[in-house]
């Protein structure tokens, strides 16, 4: 999941990774989410 961070980090518009870390604390499964539709929403832009 630590490789996805700067990913998901501009997905939701974050400055950049450590603005997006406490996903990883506050809400595990949260972060699994946004990083499925993440990759969900690449897909689509191919």
């Amino acid at each position: 999941m630590q490789e996805r961070l700067p990913l998901l980090s501009a997905y939701l518009g974050h400055v950049g990774p450590s603005t997006t870390y406490w996903y990883l604390s506050a809400a595990p499964e949260l972060l699994t989410l946004a990083a499925q539709r993440a990759q969900e929403s690449q897909k689509e832009t191919r």
